[in-house]
């Protein structure tokens, strides 16, 4: 007979397949044959077993295929757990101080405002020293050593020339050096120059000087005969502080200070109050009184004989008197006005162009000039305001340069000290 499960022939009249053991009665074909229970073999000590290493077991029989598994990784901790209460609460602190206020300057200056804010607060924590930031400047390769002042001259043109002193330290010859250049008026204030060129920095009071073409040697000084130019209509500032930005040697190579950021972090447009800050040499007495200026004045080539105020066809004209009492004949000379309205308030004065001055000084160049030893000039020329300028009620005007006709140039020595008893008072 065959099996009625598997079809394997088995010896008639068997109960169960002997190939697959499925019963021959129909009736239980079906039933699932019942398993016998299985005693599991108790597992004995053996003494002196030598210990297997399951890792190199596995790896001889599935080699590297145990790398395809990857690990899973546990989860760190926090780090802020493991940090003490108090430095829990100074981290909160800040985190509030810089969402809470974070928040009102991005309501106030948008979102560039936000993360301006935050740039601040972290420069202002990372701000370094005065004396951090001279040590490392004194450490560069190219160091300021001084200022002075010199005077520029083209095409016809002069004005004030601020001139930064420095060393090479570098050990090699420097062909290229830019310079950054900071200026404040003599209380500390931050002081926008114009430069010869008649460009104004009005949003800040740093200027970029490059010198090129240099043969600088090292251990060298440089700076004597070239600087930063500016307008003889600029406010003359009366402190200087500069540092190299950046320079190139004669092989090629650049260098750069790293500190410049920090730099003008510390006195880009901020009041400055440092009682060591470089202070521009002017060849003039800054502390003159009024009477002893006016003394002075009255011996130099070029004297102001009268002031007056009359009209041309927009607005007011400033009439100063000159007289040469020098021994040349003038071709060109530049005048100064310091103005004040009826109450003796400094003004603010327009010119004919609906240019307005910083402050209440004008300066006004005046050329095509032939004016002898002992003649005078400006009775019937000056300073043209707009119509719609402030209205001057007295002014005082001084001869502060002039060029004669061989093309000398004399400067007053007492323009500045004139300024600093006139401007702004």
């Amino acid at each position: 007979m065959f099996c009625i499960n598997c079809g394997k022939q088995i010896p008639d009249g068997a109960k169960f397949c002997s190939g697959c053991g499925a019963s021959q009665n129909p009736d239980t074909a079906t039933q699932t044959p019942v398993q016998e229970p299985i005693t599991p073999v108790q597992k004995t000590a053996t003494p002196n077993t030598p210990e297997i290493n399951l890792s190199e077991t596995f790896s001889d029989y599935f080699g590297s295929a145990q790398n395809n598994v990857q690990p899973v990784k546990r989860k760190k901790k926090s780090k802020l757990k493991k940090l003490s209460g108090k430095a829990k609460g100074v981290l909160v602190t800040l985190l509030v101080f810089l969402v809470t206020f974070g928040v009102r300057h991005a309501l106030e200056n948008g979102i560039e405002g936000f993360f301006g804010f935050v740039s601040d607060s972290i420069k202002e924590t990372q701000a370094k020293t005065y004396d951090e930031l001279d040590a490392l400047m004194a450490e560069l390769d190219i160091t300021v050593t001084g200022y002075t002042r010199g005077e520029w001259a083209k095409d016809d043109k002069t004005g004030p020339l601020l001139q930064v002193l420095m060393k090479n330290n570098s050990g090699k010859t420097i062909t290229k050096v830019k310079i950054a250049i900071a200026t404040w008026d003599k209380t500390g204030a931050p002081v926008s120059l114009t430069h010869d060129d008649g460009e104004c920095n009005l949003a800040t009071n740093v200027t970029y000087l490059e010198l090129d073409y240099l043969i600088w040697l090292n251990g060298t000084t440089y700076g004597e005969t070239k600087g930063l130019a500016i307008s003889s209509e600029s406010k003359i500032p009366q402190r200087i502080q500069a540092i190299p930005v950046s320079w190139t040697y004669s092989d090629g190579e650049t260098g750069y200070n790293s500190y410049k950021e920090d730099w003008l972090f510390k006195y880009e447009n901020k009041q400055n109050e440092r009682s060591d800050l470089g202070e521009i040499q002017f060849p003039q007495d800054m502390t003159m009184n009024e009477a002893d200026l006016k003394t002075a004045l009255q011996t130099q080539p070029l004297v102001t004989t009268n002031c007056e105020i009359d009209q041309w066809t927009e607005g007011q004209l400033l009439c100063a008197t000159i007289q040469n009492n020098s021994n040349v004949t003038i071709s060109s000379a530049q005048i100064a006005y310091a103005a004040w309205d009826e109450n003796g308030n400094p003004v603010i004065m327009t010119n004919r162009k609906g240019d307005q001055t910083e402050s209440n000084i004008f300066r006004v160049r005046l050329s095509e000039l032939s004016t002898a030893p002992g003649e005078s000039f400006g009775s019937d020329t000056g300073a043209a305001l707009h119509a719609d300028s402030a209205k001057v009620s007295k002014f005082a005007a001084i001869p502060y340069q002039y060029t004669d006709a061989d093309g000398k140039t004399w400067e007053n020595p007492h323009y500045y000290a004139w300024l600093n008893q006139y401007e702004g008072k």
